[in-house]
């Protein structure tokens, strides 16, 4: 019956997937919990201004927005549980208990879906290590997902490690929307139009080619702001850092650096990442370093979240 149809981006999950998802679920935690990962669980709705302080204002747009009866005041609908991580650490723990290592697993809602795809409602199981700035934390965040994703019987991965404070810190957080779109469709002509004294230097970021270590060459030849080379510096640590630990390990990843490519939510400032696997078209999963605000200062964190809903069909 039409009148029984379930709004669009959202489906009921019948009993196979729900408990292949629910053990795949299970199984993170578990794994987590093992390299000291203590569960939190933050409220599915929270006070819209707590809920969009800080990192949490990047969320904004993918939000929805109820009226909560009780008090009058707006209330939001989580879409993204990292800013709600990064709360309870701000609020709920002093400096000296860092670093905190946290994990997850809850729904998230978004008001609209992406061209790839429509789903508005998430699964997302992940972890932050708060409170740590090193890059060391960074390899160790990286290689928990990879490993984890390996731990639940998934294959084949690509991990895409990304700098979306690269371009911030070149544009100095002004960079044109046409030519943000421009980098993202890789159209060559529209950067070469828009891109002014920068041109070059984007071109020549775009010209990566997949090959890690010849795309390292290229971004040791690049002549950028002092604090764009910082952020490269600590780019290719953490890319041999990660080869490295790949070395080490069993598991199959192919290894790519994007540095044009930017956040979903905008909130990441450091090394960033993106997870792959072959012959799901989607992301699976997204991580990278973020600041957020303490009373006692800015503190830096990095996490994860893995997207369940794009592993259902594998």
């Amino acid at each position: 019956m039409t009148s029984k149809l379930l709004p669009n981006g959202l489906l009921d999950l019948l009993p196979d997937v729900a408990e292949k998802e629910a053990d795949n679920i299970h199984n993170l935690m578990l794994y987590f919990k093992s390299f000291g990962y203590s569960r939190v669980k933050p409220p599915l709705i929270e006070f819209e201004d707590t809920l969009l302080q800080g990192l949490g204002e990047a969320i904004a747009p993918h939000m929805f927005r109820v009226m909560d009866p009780k008090s009058q005041k707006m209330m939001g609908l989580r879409a993204d549980i990292t800013p709600q991580i990064a709360r309870i650490a701000a609020t709920r723990y002093e400096r000296d208990d860092y670093p905190l290592r946290f994990s997850y697993a809850g729904d998230v809602l978004h008001v609209k879906g992406s061209q790839l795809d429509p789903t508005r409602q998430f699964t997302q199981v992940g972890c932050e290590l708060i409170g740590d700035d090193s890059i060391a934390a960074d390899i160790e965040t990286i290689m928990l997902s990879l490993n984890a994703l390996t731990e639940i019987g998934f294959k084949d991965i690509t991990l895409d490690i990304t700098l979306p404070a690269l371009l911030r810190s070149i544009f100095m957080d002004k960079m044109d929307g046409a030519l943000l779109k421009a980098l993202e469709n890789k159209n060559k002509e529209q950067i070469k139009a828009l891109g002014g004294d920068y041109s070059d230097l984007l071109l020549a970021l775009l010209s990566m080619s997949g090959d890690t270590d010849h795309d390292i060459e290229i971004l040791q030849g690049l002549s950028v702001p002092a604090e764009a080379q910082i952020e490269l510096d600590r780019l290719q640590s953490v890319v041999k850092g990660v080869q490295d630990e790949l070395k080490k390990s069993k598991i199959s990843v192919s290894l790519t650096i994007d540095p044009t490519q930017h956040s979903f939510f905008n909130y990441h400032r450091g090394v960033s990442f993106s997870l792959y696997i072959s012959g799901v078209r989607e992301v699976i999963g997204r991580g990278g370093r973020y600041d957020f605000d303490t009373d006692q200062g800015t503190a830096s964190a990095i996490g994860f979240s893995i997207y369940m809903n794009a592993l259902r069909n594998i």
